[in-house]
């Protein structure tokens, strides 16, 4: 039988706020372990060329700004 931490209804609502508060960080977090994860298990060489495209695009989007 597996047995479960108990979270007080304190760190609830604190992990609540800091979620409401850091919504984009967050995101970004999540956005890019995903990435990473599909990068490292799934892509093809023709996904990884086509992802080093869009970090070309990017990079030249983001030098001209």
């Amino acid at each position: 039988m597996k047995s479960r931490k108990a979270v007080s209804e304190a760190q609830k609502r604190a992990s609540r706020k800091w979620d409401a508060a850091n919504k984009e960080k967050k995101d970004k977090s999540r956005t890019k372990s995903g990435c990473k994860k599909y990068i490292n298990t799934y892509a093809t060489l023709e996904d990884l060329e086509e992802v080093r495209l869009w970090i070309k695009d990017r990079e030249k989007t983001l030098k001209n700004n």
